[in-house]
Parts: C-alpha cells; structure tokens; sequence
C-alpha cells in the first residue's frame, strides 16, 4: 500500500469482520467470494470493485528436480493437464466472485466500480513494489526481474491491459 496514503495493518479473513466492527480497519482488500461466508458485507456494506489487477489465488507447483527426472512425454501430458485444469479454475473464480457479489448485493451491500480516474490516481500513487520485490531477490541471484517481465508479456499476450507496466522503473 506503499504511497496510497493507506496504511497496510496486519490480519486475516478470521479477524476482518471484528477488525471492521471496532474500526480498526476502514476497509480491506479481499476476494469477494472470500467476503460473502465471511458476511463482510454486513459491517463494510461498501464493496468497490477496484480491478488493479489479479490477486494470485491458486497454483500448481512441483519440484524443478523431480519432473524434470520425468520422462518427457509425462512431462508434456502435465503441462496439458496444467493449462486444462487452469481454464477450468480461472473460469470458476471468475463465477464465484460474480455470484459472491450479487448475494452481497441481496444482502444489502452497495457494489459499485472503481471509475478510471480512481484507479488511476491509486496506481500512479503506489510505490513501484514489483520493482523492490525484483531487486532484492535480484541481488541474491535468483532471476526476478525476468520473471516479472515474462509475467507481465504472458498477462499482455492474454489480453490484459495493466494500468502501469511494474517491470520499469
């Protein structure tokens, strides 16, 4: 939250709504469908979609040294695997968060959607934390910065449109 004027405050999904209820937080930053069974909306009634960008919500991951002691083809069939089981979940995150936002809205919760100006203001406000996270693992010799410029090509390449470009300074 580094340059936003908000302050970042330590917690989780089980503390939100108490958090919340006593004003310690005036807000927070969490999936909708993670909002909904944790009834945020009944102490936040305000939900704004903002849409800076994706939050990481699930991964598959193996050992580099364990698959690529695989035989190729299972290593190519994993991979096929892989991007199926991707569209798949992407697709019901995407359904999810749409139908965590309408039972908030029947539930009294106000949506509304970040304008442009806003959205554009909070990130031209922000620390370049993408660059700092590069860097700091770039000095210990692990390939961040080309990690984050190979993830920024893949969310273009599928039609993303980021606000701000984080691989430059």
């Amino acid at each position: 939250m580094s340059g936003t004027g908000a302050v970042g405050v330590s917690g989780n999904l089980t503390t939100y709504y108490n958090e919340l209820s006593t004003n310690v937080y005036d807000g927070v930053i969490v999936f909708a469908s993670a909002a909904l069974p944790g009834k945020l909306y009944e102490v936040a009634p305000y939900v704004t979609r903002v849409g800076l960008g994706a939050q990481h919500a699930g991964a598959l991951c193996a050992n580099k040294d364990w698959f690529e002691g695989l035989p190729e083809d299972i290593q190519e069939a994993m991979f096929a695997a892989a991007d199926e089981a991707g569209e798949w979940y992407v697709g019901e995150l995407e359904t999810a968060a749409a139908a965590a936002l309408t039972k908030m809205e029947e539930a009294g919760a106000t949506v509304t959607v970040a304008s442009d100006e806003m959205r554009a203001a909070w990130v031209n406000g922000m620390d370049n934390a993408a660059q700092v996270w590069a860097k700091g693992l770039d000095g210990q010799n692990q390939p961040a910065t080309e990690i984050l410029e190979k993830y920024l090509a893949a969310a273009k390449d599928a039609g993303a449109t980021p606000l701000w470009d984080w691989s430059e300074e």
